[in-house]
């Protein structure tokens, strides 16, 4: 008897140490991507065992969103230049309130884009809607 392979799931890491934002954040993901299963991360320590582990076994991460300031652990930005680069890692997206050039920056060190806090539905989802469809065509 055979064992049948298992697919590896769809899946989106949201990352922000504010639990109302990551609501929001799920409720849109939900809302406009209900074929992804969501994993919420409360700071940065959390987020790099995640995506540590996801360099060693491949599970599926498609997306990450990430806050820049987190508390415990490194920053979004951190993350960004230590696994934007990374073979299983896909693309990232700062999601961030506050200084003006934190977005440009995180682009210039591998983030696919960025979208400032608050983001309204639409921009939300025309932005997490690009980085998808580039990591399916690749």
């Amino acid at each position: 008897m055979s064992r049948k392979q298992k697919m590896p799931q769809k899946t989106i890491l949201i990352a922000d140490d504010d639990e109302s934002v990551r609501g929001v954040v799920k409720y849109f993901l939900e809302a406009g991507f209900s074929e992804y299963t969501i994993e919420e991360f409360e700071d940065g320590k959390n987020l790099q065992n995640r995506l540590e582990r996801e360099l060693v076994s491949p599970t599926g991460v498609k997306l990450l969103i990430t806050d820049n300031d987190m508390g415990e652990g490194p920053t979004g930005s951190e993350i960004i230049k230590k696994y934007a680069d990374k073979p299983n890692i896909s693309p990232i997206i700062l999601y961030y309130g506050g200084v003006d050039n934190i977005g440009e920056s995180a682009v210039q060190n591998g983030a696919f884009g960025y979208l400032k806090k608050p983001s309204k539905f639409a921009q939300f989802k025309l932005v997490v809607g690009e980085a998808l469809k580039i990591e399916i065509d690749n």
